[in-house]
């Protein structure tokens, strides 16, 4: 095993001077990169008074030179004694909760407190600091917060602190259970449990526990399939034909949606769609915000219309809430008045309700469409899937909303549905003969029955 040091260096480099700062990577991994703890030591030195290989400042360059090098072998004692004072106690260990840990020991040793840790790290303490650190979009911890709202909830509902020891299979089901109480979607109750997984795992990797249910095949994340609409091509059409230049609001956020439905791009990589990704060869190439990984669409017909009525700029996306509202306005206009019936699960119940499409039109219902109208005109699928990024195609036919009629009319003319069958050409004199010849076998087959 490596030996854990503090490394020393110069930053912030001015005028022949440089800031002494100490750098220490406990082997903290955070999506994907190494996150490591620095502390500013609060020593500014000449430069050629440093001693790079040393790390320390060399002997008799300046006058102070021994109390600031016993402060550094001082300081780099202290961080690593107090990183594995964490460990030991099972403390959630990552950059911030490590300055936080050295800040509090030292002020309460200057204030004759004890500083022994207090017990150890929650489940809920350890998700609102990943929270915090983990540099996710705003959008993935807009949802961190809010299961950690829910567990907090729940654990006051219940009376007791969540330890990472305690959760097992029982906290599982009535958590679960208790979800449901409160009257919440199978999938909102779903993206709970996703999150809590991703809390048990990252604490996991970061030593804090041993406890891997988070890996129980039954510590499930809840998923139903959600009867989310596509709108048509001809239904997309109504809405590209709509007259809306006296509403610039209006006519941005249907280019936008139709624009989506074109290309299967998500509204995040749209509003990050730059000149630079429109090729002259007439693809998209861009890089997917949620996955990382680049993705080629051709430019048809709708897309080039769009593109070249904004170029160099795009049509622009406002909030998810506001673009969701602005586009029901625009398909009740264009006219997509068809009922449709959508099945929600609340509290472990399954209701119908109906609405008109035009009331459960979304930011989504773009690339859901774009996927779906490429299915139907016989587009295969895994060519679709390297446009959308879907990994299987039971993810991908959870995906696309196909319905029956539809699939029904287009499969009128597949052969198949098509195939004749043709009868074997027989003369006259034949079939009077097979006529008298099946007759003859009737009337032997009831003679033999009278006799049995």
């Amino acid at each position: 095993m490596k030996t854990k040091e503090v490394k020393f260096y110069l930053k912030n480099k001015k005028n022949g001077w440089g800031s002494i700062v100490g750098i220490f990577n406990f082997g903290y991994v955070e999506d994907g990169h190494y996150r490591f703890y620095q502390h500013r030591v609060g020593e500014d030195i000449p430069i050629e008074c440093w001693d790079k290989d040393e790390q320390r400042v060399k002997k008799s360059s300046i006058p102070d030179y021994a109390r600031i090098n016993k402060k550094l072998n001082n300081l780099e004692s202290e961080i690593i004694e107090k990183y594995d004072e964490m460990v030991k106690n099972k403390m959630e260990v990552n950059p911030i909760s490590l300055r936080a840990y050295i800040k509090n020991t030292t002020d309460n040793q200057k204030n004759g407190v004890d500083s022994k840790p207090k017990g150890k790290t929650t489940l809920i303490g350890f998700a609102k600091s990943y929270k915090d650190t983990c540099e996710k979009n705003y959008k993935t911890t807009r949802h961190y917060g809010t299961t950690i709202n829910v567990l907090d909830k729940y654990s006051k509902s219940r009376k007791t602190k969540l330890f990472f020891d305690d959760i097992d299979m029982t906290f599982y089901r009535n958590f679960v259970k208790y979800l449901e109480g409160e009257n919440l979607r199978i999938n909102t109750i779903g993206g709970h449990l996703k999150n809590l997984k991703v809390f048990l795992r990252q604490s996991f990797n970061n030593k804090i526990h041993e406890n891997k249910i988070f890996e129980h095949r039954d510590f499930k994340v809840l998923q139903e399939d959600v009867d989310s609409i596509y709108l048509t091509k001809e239904e997309l059409g109504k809405m590209y034909r709509l007259d809306l230049s006296d509403n610039k609001t209006l006519e941005q956020t249907r280019d936008a949606f139709v624009l989506g439905a074109f290309t299967g791009l998500r509204f995040s990589d749209i509003q990050n769609l730059k000149p630079e990704n429109i090729g002259i060869d007439g693809i998209i190439k861009t890089t997917a915000i949620k996955t990382k990984k680049q993705v080629c669409i051709p430019i048809g017909n709708v897309t080039k219309l769009i593109l070249k009525k904004y170029f160099p700029q795009l049509p622009r996306i406002y909030s998810n809430q506001k673009f969701n509202d602005y586009l029901k306005i625009i398909a009740e206009q264009a006219g997509l008045l068809d009922e449709v019936t959508i099945t929600h699960s609340n509290g472990g119940i399954h209701t119908p309700y109906k609405y008109k499409k035009w009331e459960i039109v979304s930011t989504h219902t773009a690339r859901r469409s774009f996927a779906t109208n490429m299915m139907l005109d016989g587009v295969p699928i895994g060519q679709i899937m390297m446009i959308t990024g879907h990994k299987t195609q039971e993810s991908f036919f959870k995906y696309i909303k196909i319905r029956p009629n539809d699939n029904a009319a287009k499969l009128k003319d597949h052969p198949f549905f098509n195939y004749h069958i043709e009868e074997e050409p027989q003369n006259e004199g034949q079939v009077g003969s097979d006529k008298k010849s099946n007759k003859k076998n009737s009337t032997n087959r009831s003679k033999k029955n009278d006799k049995n």
